[in-house]
This record gives structure tokens, sequence and C-alpha cells, in this order.
């Protein structure tokens, strides 16, 4: 399937995919009476679909763990607060299949997850907590995978008794106490893996959402950097006509942060600005052109619809 890429990250076509497979896994688990867990993964599918979309690149090798503390006032921690109520976050991740009869065995494989985000910003005297869900592609079973469960980051204004690591971050990460992770738990404590240990249950399902959180954090570092911009990515015209046609949402859109500079190469950010011809800039190969006399000359290697201001050109000489 084509998808729409911006930088060559195939974005928005993962949280179609995501949607799709957790609208797939909620009409199999209501076929096998399982409606409570289907009632679940139907309502993050309509979560991710109808909220704002961003895409968080991986910013391991540029911030640094003190990089992803709150911000300090001279007096207190500010928590962070997305941008919106509600909100779906995209990341690229490393998994290693230990399996031992894979044939890909302890080799790192490209993975992503979406993670859906929800915070009261409502209410003055609510907490600032976050809560989390997530949906996770495998690539070894090449299938998205979804845990009913939600994890929730709680900022901690009382520091006496919170472990040093959590400090760390001001947030600590628990296991919300809702209906459906409570039942989530109840099925794990069934698994011979846990042998009924609820404490190894929590343990685990914590571990898992660290990365989430650690998304979150550097997301909201990134809004507070003084030139970020949220650039809205829209669903071509024709695109939106053809969903249109086939009583689909036409108005699937993502945001990209574009920090410093502008982001050249797509064709529906130009389409947007009414700058370019509408096409992905592109390299455009060198050539022979004949002209009607006969006339041969080579024409140069090029870029078309590009190198605008923060491009960085790079050129390779490739050997046999």
């Amino acid at each position: 399937m084509k998808q729409q890429k911006v930088r060559g990250v195939p974005q928005w076509g993962k949280f179609k995919d995501a949607v799709s497979a957790l609208r797939s896994q909620a009409h199999h688990l209501s076929f096998t009476n399982n409606e409570e867990s289907a009632f679940f993964v139907a309502m993050i599918a309509e979560g991710i679909e109808k909220s704002p979309k961003f895409f968080v690149p991986n910013v391991s090798g540029v911030f640094r763990k003190r990089d992803l503390v709150p911000t300090y006032d001279g007096e207190k921690y500010i928590p962070y607060k997305l941008p919106y109520p509600k909100m779906a976050l995209l990341q690229t991740t490393t998994i290693v299949d230990t399996r031992p009869e894979s044939p890909n065995r302890n080799i790192p494989m490209e993975s992503h997850k979406v993670s859906f985000l929800m915070q009261d910003q409502e209410s003055k005297d609510s907490r600032p907590d976050i809560l989390c869900t997530t949906v996770v592609y495998d690539p070894t079973g090449r299938k998205w995978v979804s845990v009913p469960v939600f994890a929730r980051f709680c900022f901690e204004t009382d520091t006496s008794e919170v472990p040093p690591d959590a400090f760390s971050y001001c947030y600590t990460i628990e296991l919300n106490a809702d209906k459906f992770t409570s039942h989530a738990i109840e099925v794990l404590l069934g698994d011979e893996y846990f042998k009924g240990d609820p404490v190894a249950v929590e343990k685990d399902l914590i571990q898992d959402f660290k990365p989430d959180f650690l998304s979150t954090a550097a997301f909201c570092k990134l809004l507070e950097v003084t030139d970020c911009k949220q650039i809205p990515i829209d669903v071509p015209a024709k695109l939106a006509k053809k969903h249109a046609r086939n009583n689909k949402d036409a108005n699937y859109s993502y945001k990209v942060l574009s920090i410093g500079g502008e982001i050249w190469d797509s064709s529906y950010v130009h389409g947007i600005s009414g700058g370019g011809s509408g096409k992905r800039s592109h390299m455009r190969r060198g050539h022979i052109r004949t002209y009607q006399s006969g006339k041969k000359v080579w024409v140069n290697s090029t870029f078309v619809n590009g190198s605008k201001e923060g491009f960085v050109e790079k050129d390779y000489n490739v050997k046999a």
C-alpha cells in the first residue's frame, strides 16, 4: 500500500494502520463474546482517529536524562501540559526478537508505537496527571498489539517518598484504577509466566510504559523550544474526495513539529502555503537533451522544488 511520507517517514500511514488493526481486533473480540475488551479497543481506535496526531522523532541521542525534567521556575517545577486534552503520539522504537526458533534472533528490528494520551485540562483543581495507553507494531508477527491497560504519569509535588530515579523526572508511573486495567490484570494473573503474582504483573506493565513517558516528556520539551512550529499535514485533495465517496473520514491529518527551519520537501505543505508546483522536492538526474536542430547537450543534475534555507545537500561518489 502506498503511504504518504514526510522526510521519508511513513507517519500518516502508521496511524491509519493502527486504527484499522484495532477495529479488526475489536470485531474479533466482540465475535468471541469479550465485550468489555472489544469496547476498550474500539474506544482507543476512535480516540486515535479523532484526536490530533503527532510524530515524535527518536531524540535519545539529543536529550540527556536531566533535559527531560520539567521546567523549574525558581520556586517549583511546572508539570507538563499537553497541547490538547486528547492526542495521539507516534514513535519509532527498536525491539529484539529473542525467540530461539527465529531466523532473526537477537537482531534489532524497527517497530512503531502509537500512544493515546489524555489529560484533564478543564478543572483548575485537577491534578496534571497524564493517562496513556498504547498500541504497538510487532514486526515479528507483522501485526499491531494492544493491551487494555491505562498507565498514569503522576506529577509529584511531594518528593519525600518518591524514589530517586523517579524524582529525576518529577514523575512516577502507576497503573490507572479503571475497569479495563483491572480486568487486564486479572487475566494476566492467570498466566503461567506471572504465577498469580500481582507485583510482578504491575512491574512488568509499568516497565512497558517507560518509553511512552520518555517520548511524552521529549514531546513536551520540544514544544517549549521558542522556534518550534506545529505544521499541519492535511489529506491531499484527491484522496479526500476518494475518502468522501467511500464514506470515510476525509480530514485524517496529523502534525509535524518543525524546529529552526521549514518542512521544505512536502508537496502538501507546498499546497497549503500556495508555493511550488505541488510536487515533492526531488533530485532530477543528469541527462542528455536533444534540440530540434539535432544538437545534443548534457544537463547537470539538480534539485526541483527544494533547497530552501536549512537544506543540507549531500553528494556521494559510488565506486563499483
